[in-house]
């Protein structure tokens, strides 16, 4: 792999200030190459990537455009601009990027700096699944699924979602599972396909696949009971950052009866979830709270989760927090109230 040399960046400050040094330095600059551009962009030095590839970009390169637009689309070492992302992916897009064609229908679909609209993000989306884009495929199974844009169509989507399966799309072939777990497809449920394409997925690394499959495994669905392979499962699902694997990964402490497993690791982990708005963490916690089972009993703080809860996902949590204010003392609801306000303000992150 070719290095960045200094010459290399020599000839990069000079050409971005207009002025040449030596014949030198213009030979290091037109060796640059995307490779060269990827190595900075992936040391995370942005700022010099963005130059790297704007170079590239002006000579008719369209995968620099495409990485130019999506550096705007990101605002990593520019200023974030979804607008001048468009125009470059549109260049790109002409130059025969596909990955750019996939990135328009996403700012349509999402509206980024443009007026949103699912009907163009089908198009574009479409244009990019015609020409072999697997995440293109993906995004329009999603549209027809939903009928976003598009008539709804089952039909149509299960065939975007198994084409984009079959190039190893990984939340494709976590989607097809999912189909097949709830009998989308041929009416009935297959747990014997969905788990092999749930172990693929989880192979693959998908956090959604390793906690639907350890959900499996604990409650014996489809394959034998295995505690450790389903606790196996919630941990790395968890350690991805997966906000209801991490619940379920709490869930599983606060029900074991292993010695080496406590109600604490379970607050931990239903902490975690509760901090990406977890509605089911976040209840567990009030309800932990209340009886004080691994953590510190209090009142105020059942409330706030409770509260939280109620917020996030629906009224049935409300009910237990209008339980417990009934039992505090007007202090214990002042406390209640400050906590809850300060929960909410820093984003469930300052709960303590």
């Amino acid at each position: 792999m070719k290095a960045f040399t200094a010459s290399l960046a020599i000839a990069l400050s000079m050409a971005c200030q207009g002025a040449w040094a030596s014949s030198t330095d213009k030979s290091a600059l037109t060796s640059l190459t995307m490779e060269d551009a990827y190595e900075v962009y992936k040391a995370r030095d942005y700022g010099m990537a963005a130059e790297l590839f704007a170079l590239l970009a002006e000579q008719g390169n369209a995968s620099a455009q495409s990485m130019l637009g999506f550096i705007h689309e990101a605002g990593q070492g520019v200023d974030q601009d979804p607008k001048v992302a468009l125009q470059w992916y549109l260049l790109a897009a002409k130059g025969g990027s596909v990955t750019a064609l996939d990135r328009i229908g996403w700012i349509y679909q999402e509206g980024l700096g443009v007026e949103q609209s699912y009907k163009t993000a089908a198009l574009w989306f479409e244009s990019a699944a015609d020409k072999g884009s697997a995440v293109s495929m993906r995004h329009l199974a999603h549209l027809y699924e939903h009928g976003f844009g598009v008539e709804k169509n089952a039909v149509k989507a299960l065939g975007y979602y198994l084409s984009a399966a079959d190039k190893d799309d990984v939340p494709s072939i976590y989607a097809v599972a999912m189909m097949y777990m709830s009998g989308k497809i041929g009416g009935a449920t297959s747990l014997n396909k969905a788990i092999e394409l749930l172990s693929k997925a989880a192979d693959l690394g998908s956090a959604p696949a390793q906690r639907e499959l350890g959900l499996l495994y604990e409650q014996g669905r489809g394959v034998p009971v295995d505690k450790a392979k389903a606790l196996e499962l919630y941990q790395r699902s968890a350690d991805m950052g997966d906000a209801l694997g991490q619940y379920f990964l709490g869930r599983f402490y606060e029900r074991s009866e292993t010695a080496a497993h406590s109600k604490e690791q379970a607050v931990v982990w239903y902490r975690s979830a509760a901090s990406q708005g977890n509605a089911l963490a976040q209840w567990s916690l009030g309800r932990l709270s209340a009886t004080g089972v691994g953590t510190a009993y209090s009142l105020p703080r059942a409330y706030m989760w409770f509260h939280i809860a109620a917020q996030t996902g629906g009224g049935e949590f409300t009910t237990l927090r209008d339980e417990v204010a009934q039992k505090m003392t007007p202090a214990e609801m002042d406390e209640a109230q400050k906590i809850t306000a300060a929960c909410i303000e820093n984003q469930y992150l300052v709960c303590d």
